[in-house]
């Protein structure tokens, strides 16, 4: 299946491969896609990446002073809380830009001229 990410939408559109869908949901299966979608802005990205490596090295440096006292379970915290900034810096490789739309120039009669160029006979009942 060929998947489109609209960001406006929050959701994923099926280009293609509907009746692959229609038959895997049929066969409680899940169908392989393809997904296509903007990657995201380098800045943006490297940004929340900052936001979160100090994030992780407060609560860090906390926890490894919990454990240096011996505190219980200190390092079983430190375990998850490594393992949840691992997490969100693989989330944030699979991050999805904003889809962007721009107006035709021209505008409707613009949009007429293509449709009937790119599919002669098609009338958008507009006049």
């Amino acid at each position: 299946m060929l998947l489109w990410w609209v960001s406006g939408l929050n959701v994923l559109l099926v280009l293609d491969g509907h009746d692959r869908m229609t038959a895997a949901l049929a066969e409680h299966t899940l169908p392989e896609v393809v997904v296509l979608a903007p990657a995201a802005e380098l800045v943006r990205i490297e940004g929340i990446q900052q936001h979160q490596i100090r994030a992780y090295a407060g609560r860090g440096e906390h926890l490894r002073d919990l454990a240096d006292r011996r505190e219980p379970g200190a390092k079983a915290r430190m375990a998850a809380v490594t393992r949840g900034f691992a997490t969100q810096l693989g989330d944030l490789a699979r991050f999805e830009g904003r889809t962007r739309a721009w107006p035709l120039a021209g505008g409707p009669a613009a949009w007429d001229r293509q449709a009937a160029v790119s599919a002669p006979g098609w009338n958008s009942g507009g006049g």
